[in-house]
C-alpha cells in the first residue's frame, strides 16, 4: 500500500519532468529564433536593429551577441 508521502512524491517528481520539458522547449526555442536572426544578419536579409527589435532589446545587445556568436564559430 502506497502512503501519502509515496503518491506525493510520484506527483512532484512528474510535476518536476513536465516543468522541466516547459522550460527546455522555451529555451529551445529562444535559441532557434536568436540563430535565425543571427543567420539572417549574417546573409544580409535584415538589419542588425531589424533582428533586435524582433527580440526586443537595444542594436548593442544584438551587436554583442552577433560578436559573439561569431567568435564562438572561429574558435570551433
Amino acid at each position: 500500500k502506497e502512503s501519502e508521502y509515496d503518491l506525493g512524491h510520484e506527483a512532484g517528481k512528474v510535476e518536476g519532468i513536465e516543468e522541466g520539458h516547459e522550460i527546455g522547449l522555451k529555451e529551445g526555442i529562444e535559441k532557434g529564433q536568436l540563430m535565425t536572426l543571427v543567420k539572417l544578419v549574417q546573409t544580409g536579409i535584415i538589419t542588425e536593429e531589424q533582428a533586435a527589435n524582433n527580440l526586443s532589446i537595444s542594436k548593442e545587445e544584438f551587436e554583442k551577441i552577433l560578436n559573439e556568436k561569431i567568435a564562438k564559430n572561429i574558435c570551433e
